[in-house]
């Protein structure tokens, strides 16, 4: 019997060692299941926490876009508005411009005139002078002249002239009293 006994306890064993094998693959095949359902349960949880992620973050850039819309609006109505600001004043500018020059040259034109009614008057006070500023023969009346006042005036002249230039003088005084006489 120790045979016997030997092989019961050696098939007893082999047994126990099937059943052990059997039991430790049904717990693997369990244990890889849960794996498996656990796995997709993680899979699923990362899934939703991702798209819910996603709408958030989807609703936070929606709202900084529009924000940041609002302020591009806003400064471009403000830069609009400084445009025509400056566009405004630049014309205003402009015709100042053009009323300075417009007055500029009026102003030269009335310094002109001034120049020229000054020249006038300058030779207004020459004629209208007193007789004794003219000087020689200046201080008499025509009627009043002698040859011997003419000899005397050029003799005079003689001292601060050329002879030619009171020839030319005494030349004009005739032409001058001979139209005179006319």
């Amino acid at each position: 019997m120790p045979m016997d006994v030997v092989i019961v306890v050696l098939l007893g064993l082999l047994l126990a060692a099937a059943l052990s094998i059997v039991y430790s693959l049904r717990r693997r095949a369990s244990y890889e299941e849960a794996s498996k359902e656990r796995i997709e349960s993680i899979r699923s949880e990362v899934s939703n926490t991702f798209n819910s992620n996603l709408r958030l973050l989807s609703t936070q850039i929606s709202s900084v876009a529009a924000a940041v819309n609002g302020q591009l609006s806003s400064m471009n109505a403000q830069l609009l508005s400084s445009a025509s600001q400056v566009g405004e004043r630049m014309e205003k500018s402009a015709e100042v411009v053009g009323e300075v020059k417009k007055n500029i040259a009026e102003l030269s034109k009335a310094a002109e005139r001034l120049y020229e009614i000054g020249r006038s008057v300058s030779g207004l006070e020459d004629i209208l002078r007193a007789p004794k500023m003219r000087g020689g023969l200046g201080e008499y009346f025509l009627s009043a002249i002698t040859p011997d006042m003419i000899r005397d005036y050029m003799k005079g002249r003689l001292n601060s002239i050329k002879p030619a230039s009171v020839n030319r003088e005494l030349a004009l005084i005739k032409v001058m009293y001979t139209k005179a006489l006319e």
